[in-house]
């Protein structure tokens, strides 16, 4: 089974991207949360929270212990997907932070000393042995 069929046979939506930058690809995490994620979620609820379907009449008592230990790895499961959500979105706070992060390096990286003459006022010094000497504050 390849990657298109795997979402068209649950229903999930593919999203194709192009990812060039931290910030889209977080972008992408919390699409893939809110259009399949999210959706699968309430799907694995819904079933998943009936519980064990079996042994469920009195003659099959021998099976209450099989039901027990089924219901169990159903919640397990339950928790693993919630696990995977929650990772998934942490991933993308992530990214974000680190996106973030790399946009004010790359604001500082393009200020010039120019620009920070620019920005600060110029000082006047005077000297008490007459050198006159006029620096400017960088």
């Amino acid at each position: 089974m390849n990657v298109d069929q795997a979402y068209a046979s649950t229903g999930a939506t593919k999203i194709d991207v192009d990812i060039t930058s931290i910030s889209q690809f977080a972008e992408v995490l919390r699409r893939e949360i809110d259009e399949n994620l999210r959706l699968t979620w309430q799907r694995i609820q819904s079933t998943l929270g009936e519980g064990a379907q079996f042994g469920l009449s009195p003659e099959l008592d021998d099976l209450s212990g099989k039901r027990q230990q089924y219901d169990r790895y159903l919640q397990q499961a339950k928790l693993l997907f919630r696990d995977v959500i929650e990772g998934v979105f942490q991933f993308a706070d992530g990214a974000d932070k680190i996106a973030a992060s790399y946009a004010r390096s790359d604001q500082f990286a393009k200020v010039t000393a120019e620009d920070v003459n620019k920005a600060m006022p110029i000082v006047t010094t005077t000297t008490t042995n007459g050198g006159g000497n006029t620096p400017r504050a960088m």
